[in-house]
């Protein structure tokens, strides 16, 4: 009866040995398959028959699907409101819920998250969800583990051979009580069982010699000949797990356009900086860009003067020929580069143009001469020198300022090397101070402006983008006015409908997103602007209506153009309504220096009591086509009246991107 037990348990631990083994099996013919589909056939995922499986890694759906749930995902043509689908997007593959539907483009949300999705079309969809597999995750971290499943199999591997081995001797002892032994056969059958009995080799020797021996192909197959951590290797690498929740980085489209076109941005740059390299034989020290001064630099227009008083300093130093200024003289210097600074690039003059007068260089003299008395007049101390060390660094200045507009206006070299010639010599006869080598301090003045025009150009180059182009249209109605607007280079796929185009690109968060980078790229053309020492031009840009009520995003905004030069030229537009709601953020930033401007494109009703708000705007701007304009504005003020454009400005600047 006990043998019957055993060949019993023999049978059942067979019957669970082939069912691991017809198990595991069926694993390594589908690894088979998902290797051919996504190695061979360099698909993405696996389609079995229509039907694919992933695993969820994020929550942006619950509790509808959780982390660590298994889906199974079906391929079909037709979607329809509130399905949740699986579809890629770059690598990823998101499953959300569809909320918007436009002709074959979809707009999906996670049902845990807060803002949608970008849109997408029918075509980067897998399918549709029919099942959710609740907590099969765990799954591939206890029963699909190789480790796990090969120490399983080991064991009931050991413990079959175990059993059978004792049925054996069991099977043997009873036999030897009905048959009649000799004696001398019995003796050395006892010293045969006695010698046995002594270990000859180690346990873990013992346990590898039995996994090691054949098993006989009618009783078992061959375990070995199946290689499970292979499979499963395999398994591992044709897996698909997705990341539901990609709109938890709160990615948009501009990020994801940017993404795309990352490589062809990487070769364009390294051209271009080849091509500046053989046109500027100088070395960039972009160092430079990693000194301090430049870090803290609050905008594109800071960093770019701080950039420009580098250069300065280089160039006064190799004037006075390195020498060590002596008492009172620091703080000289730094105020006269103050005050050059703020005429020749803030045009405190009020001057028009600097490069198209001449006579602007007299007028930067002549104010320098003046801060030179003011400095001299407000002078308390006892250093009696201190009039003579004024007049010194005063000549050094003006010597600077006369460089910097041979550097800008004389392209010929050996015209402008005469010309420097010449000014140092009036430089040294003025201030009665000799230089030492003087076609080396020509030559190296020279250098270092061409490293900073370099270094300029360097800089310029980081901010440009082969995404996004900065468009600026001229206003008919006034002089030197300019609408601005960031226009994108990316190329949409046919499907998406114009009203998707619009709605990702120019509404909302998308919106808010575009200021950022115009103000960046209009800081850019503004500062060149003053290099130049262009003065006249102002900008125009609109401010999306959802942006005036997020505090955070509105001071970075405004903190890209914090600059005296840039808040007098460039104003915010704003549509009236907004305006006149928002009335007492305008007081604030119109105090900062700030300037707004009006737009009026809709018939409005404008009540006396907000005149007051109006007159803190530049300008008011109107669409003519508006059938009443005239009589709408009828009754302004004449103040009011004074800073009326009739213009559609939105043609030149764009909407104001409404959610």
């Amino acid at each position: 009866m006990e043998l019957q037990k055993k060949g019993l348990l023999e049978q059942v631990l067979s019957v669970i040995m082939n069912v691991f083994i017809v198990f595991f099996g069926i694993i390594l013919l589908i690894t088979i398959y998902n290797s051919i589909q996504t190695k061979v056939l360099k698909k993405s995922y696996a389609d079995f028959f229509g039907y694919s499986v992933f695993e969820v890694q994020t929550g942006s759906m619950e509790d509808t699907i959780n982390p660590g749930d298994w889906i199974i995902v079906k391929k079909q043509k037709k979607f329809n409101l509130n399905d949740i689908v699986t579809y890629k997007q770059n690598n990823d593959f998101i499953t959300h819920r569809i909320i918007e539907s436009y002709n074959g483009t979809f707009v999906t949300k996670g049902d845990a998250n807060n803002t949608k999705d970008d849109p997408i079309d029918e075509t980067q969809i897998v399918g549709k969800v029919v099942k959710i597999l609740a907590n099969f995750g765990i799954l591939k971290k206890t029963i699909f583990n190789p480790i796990v499943i090969l120490v399983v199999i080991a064991n009931i591997f050991i413990i079959t051979r175990l059993l059978k081995n004792n049925g054996k001797k069991g099977k043997s002892e009873v036999t030897s009580l009905n048959v009649s032994i000799p004696k001398i056969k019995v003796e050395k059958l006892k010293e045969k069982i006695k010698n046995s009995t002594k270990p000859k080799i180690k346990k873990e020797k013992k346990k590898e010699k039995i996994l090691e021996e054949k098993v006989d192909i009618k009783e078992e197959p061959k375990i070995e000949e199946i290689n499970l951590e292979e499979a499963f290797s395999d398994i591992e690498e044709t897996s698909q797990f997705i990341p539901v929740d990609i709109s938890e980085i709160d990615d948009t489209l501009l990020e994801i356009a940017d993404n795309e076109m990352k490589e062809k941005e990487q070769e364009k740059v390294k051209k271009e900086e080849k091509i500046k390299e053989e046109k500027i034989p100088t070395k960039i020290n972009t160092e430079l860009f990693e000194s301090n001064k430049l870090k803290k630099s609050k905008n594109v227009i800071d960093k770019i003067i701080s950039i420009k008083v580098e250069e300065l300093n280089e160039i006064f130093n190799l004037i006075v020929e390195n020498r060590k200024l002596s008492v009172n003289e620091p703080s000289i210097k730094n105020t006269l580069m103050s005050s050059y600074i703020d005429c020749r690039y803030y045009n405190y003059y009020g001057f028009e143009e600097y490069n198209s007068i001449k006579n602007s260089l007299s007028k930067i003299e002549n104010y320098l001469k003046d801060i030179g008395e003011k400095i001299k007049f407000n002078y308390k101390g006892t250093d009696l020198k201190y009039s003579e060390k004024v007049d010194r660094l005063l000549l050094v200045f003006i010597l600077i300022s006369k460089l910097e507009y041979a550097k800008d206006t004389i392209s010929d070299l050996k015209a402008k090397t005469e010309y420097y010639r010449k000014e140092f010599n009036t430089y040294m006869k003025d201030s009665s101070i000799e230089i030492n080598n003087l076609n080396t301090v020509i030559s190296d003045v020279m250098k270092v402006q061409r490293n900073y025009i370099g270094i300029n150009e360097y800089f310029y180059k980081k901010i440009e983008s082969p995404i996004f182009n900065l468009s600026l249209n001229k206003l008919t109605r006034m002089k030197n006015t300019y609408g601005a607007v960031v226009e994108h280079n990316i190329s949409f796929s046919k499907v998406y409908s114009d009203y998707i185009i619009d709605k990702t690109y120019n509404e909302g968060t998308i919106a808010e997103d575009k200021v950022i980078i115009l103000l960046t790229m209009l800081s850019a053309h503004v500062s060149k602007d003053m290099l130049k020492g262009v003065f006249n031009n102002k900008y125009l840009l609109s401010l999306p209506n959802s942006i005036l009520t997020k505090e955070k995003k509105l001071d970075r905004v405004f903190k890209l153009i914090d600059d005296e030069y840039a808040k007098e030229n460039i104003i915010f537009l704003l549509d009236i309504k907004e305006f006149i709601k928002k009335d007492i953020l305008i007081k604030k930033k119109v105090k900062d220096g700030y300037k707004f401007a009006v737009v009026i494109s809709d018939e409005v009703e404008i009540n006396k009591k907000d005149y007051k708000t109006l007159l803190l705007s530049e300008y008011i701007f109107v669409d003519k086509k508006i059938d009443n304009a005239v009589e709408m504005l009828s009754e302004l003020t004449g103040d009011l009246m004074e800073k009326v454009v009739y213009e559609n400005i939105l043609n030149k600047v764009g909407s104001f991107g409404d959610e």
